[in-house]
């Protein structure tokens, strides 16, 4: 489960959104351009923002946007 996201860099990799994890650790996503992070980035926060669907149960997130 996703509980937030950031703007982050990489050695070699400037444009970088970090996904955090609730049960520890992230995943990082490279886009080609800083508009494509930004696009990326706000699409992100708003899906964590608004939980997420699982059958009929709602799974709370914790809407994290700190980027």
């Amino acid at each position: 489960q996703c509980v937030g996201c950031r703007l982050t860099s990489l050695p070699g990799h400037s444009n970088c959104v970090e996904l955090i994890l609730a049960q520890g650790g992230s995943w990082l996503l490279s886009a080609v351009s800083q508009d494509e992070i930004s696009e990326w980035s706000h699409y992100l926060c708003l899906a964590v923002s608004q939980g997420t669907m699982e059958g009929d149960a709602v799974s709370a997130c914790i809407p994290c946007c700190a980027v």
